[in-house]
């Protein structure tokens, strides 16, 4: 499937594709826990699991995601997206975080 196909996984809706390509996984690793969070819809575990793997981008957005999604959250996972989005200039990624958790996580000062 390419990515202009109406079935591409990439592309929202399409889990049942995704689904059965992890039940026949010859190995469970960060990704392929994380992508079940994913389409179970735990994005603050699909975001820890992305950090087990040394992907703060991944595991960045996927917190964010959890944020605006009201998940239960680990103060340091949310002060570690936070400092990610600041170390490159994601202005636009911390106005969307910053509201949705407590002032004293997000306080480098």
């Amino acid at each position: 499937l390419g990515v202009g196909d109406r079935r591409h996984p990439l592309q929202v809706g399409a889990p049942e594709l995704l689904t059965p390509v992890l039940a026949t996984a010859s190995a469970e690793t960060p990704w392929t826990r994380a992508i079940k969070a994913i389409l179970e819809g735990r994005s603050a575990e699909a975001a820890r699991e992305c950090a087990s793997a040394h992907e703060r981008h991944y595991a960045s957005i996927l917190t964010l995601r959890a944020v605006e999604q009201r998940e239960t959250l680990d103060p340091a996972q949310v002060r570690e997206a936070v400092e990610f989005f600041r170390s490159v200039g994601a202005t636009r990624y911390l106005a969307r975080i910053e509201p949705g958790v407590d002032p004293v996580l997000t306080d480098t000062g």
